[in-house]
């Protein structure tokens, strides 16, 4: 590991030959030293100002967990993914529009939870995406304060074209969906 100064904060990196995507993101909630933890993909810019539209957001609402919106990006069109007014999520429905990105937390609410990502999911595995959709319903169950916020704090620039496990619909697509969907929806199968 290693840390250096951007833009006045102090960002440590983990490096790390652990190959998997929710292995990976466990070492780094398991690292995590800090009050709040914001979780990101790579095709994901932060906003200027989301330092501030964070600690507004978690100091006016008293929150634990908190999905920020996105301004999503592919090819030529640009759409908000939007929560129309800030609200507190009582329905797994209400959460989740992209997967992980924007998810923000504080840490000693995460702890409480004992939840990691369940690293059977997601790439370089057979089931290869969900994680971030299994590991948000997860926190749903374990915390009753859980929001939505209509705040905008991340650009999200997405190519499926060159996406690391997106190939079209095949046979492993459709097998990963039911999966997923039955990780969240047990009594449906």
């Amino acid at each position: 590991s290693y840390s250096f100064i951007y833009k006045g904060f102090n960002v440590d990196v983990i490096c790390s030959d652990t190959i998997g995507v929710s292995k990976n993101r466990n070492i780094l909630l398991k690292a995590l030293s800090q009050e709040f933890g914001l979780m990101l993909d790579d095709d994901c810019v932060l906003s200027d100002n989301y330092p501030q539209t964070i600690s507004d957001f978690f100091g006016k609402t008293n929150c634990d967990f908190a999905l920020f919106n996105a301004i999503f990006v592919d090819g030529s069109s640009n759409k908000l993914f939007h929560n129309k007014g800030t609200k507190k999520v009582k329905k797994f429905c209400e959460i989740s529009y992209a997967g992980g990105p924007g998810l923000c937390f504080k840490k000693s609410a995460l702890d409480k939870t004992e939840i990691l990502y369940d690293e059977k999911i997601g790439v370089p595995n057979y089931i290869e995406a969900g994680e971030d959709t299994v590991f948000h319903f997860n926190l749903l169950k374990k915390s009753k304060n859980f929001y939505r916020a209509q705040d905008v704090i991340f650009t999200i620039y997405d190519n499926n074209f060159d996406s690391s496990y997106y190939k079209g619909v095949d046979k492993q697509y459709i097998e990963t969906r039911g999966y997923i969907t039955k990780c969240i929806h047990p009594f449906a199968f």
